[in-house]
């Protein structure tokens, strides 16, 4: 199993995008796509013409993390906009089986995410119904914050109730992640790894990805659960996350 990686979009040059994403293609499994609905998270970003765009001129993977209120709401547009996958938050849910649910009707990857101030806990009985849990290492919203250290320890406890399950969900770490941490990460349990500034905030995007991707894969072997590749995964049949691997 190789580690998963999806620069994010929030930090790049939107003057530039398309060349930015192409900058990065070549080691980028996904691209993440933060969605915020100024409700939620203060900020307010991208939406479905920029997943359009990626879509008509790509076929990079879209990861796209929703940070919305009512985030069912949004769920047609987006999948018809062309994401293939969507993350929303269980903190703005008020039924995330039911969402989860909801994803995967639509055939599109159903992924939920939790706020550092959340305990992993809450998602135990959600599990077997999730093809990705992504755990916040940043308080959404911002890009360029600091990784949140105890996100390592919901990692590795997330990526153990995975092995102890027999599940194959993906466990994908968002937040403030450079070449500093992303070993620790990996090596806790983590498969995708999502960056924005540490890739599109260096003067080389292309061999800033790539060196992520090189670490995380050093850090990968050394998780204790081992590296063997995750069951499919419990969404759509024709779900691929990222790139053959």
């Amino acid at each position: 199993m190789k580690p998963k990686l999806a620069p994010s979009i929030l930090s790049a040059d939107f003057w530039a995008l398309g060349d930015a994403i192409e900058a990065v293609s070549e080691h980028a499994d996904m691209i993440h796509v933060d969605v915020m609905d100024g409700c939620f998270v203060p900020n307010i970003t991208m939406g479905n013409v920029v997943i359009e765009a990626i879509k008509a001129h790509s076929n990079l993977f879209v990861d796209c993390h929703l940070m919305a209120v009512r985030p069912a709401s949004h769920f047609d547009s987006l999948a018809a906009s062309g994401a293939d996958s969507i993350s929303f938050h269980y903190e703005a849910s008020d039924d995330p089986r039911k969402d989860l649910s909801s994803l995967r009707k639509l055939g599109i990857g159903a992924s939920i995410a939790i706020n550092p101030s959340t305990s992993e806990e809450v998602l135990i009985t959600l599990l077997d119904s999730t093809d990705m849990v992504v755990v916040m290492s940043v308080n959404p919203g911002f890009s360029g914050q600091r990784f949140i250290e105890s996100a390592i320890d919901k990692i590795r406890c997330i990526r153990q109730w995975r092995e102890e399950m027999g599940l194959g969900f993906e466990i994908e770490v968002d937040g403030g992640i450079t070449a500093e941490n992303i070993e620790r990460a990996a090596e806790a349990g983590a498969t995708v790894f999502v960056s924005a500034s540490s890739i599109f905030g260096s003067k080389d995007p292309a061999g800033a990805a790539a060196e992520l991707k090189r670490l995380a894969s050093v850090g990968m072997a050394r998780c204790p659960f081992g590296a063997s590749s995750p069951q499919k995964a419990v969404g759509a049949d024709n779900l691929l996350w990222g790139k053959e691997q």
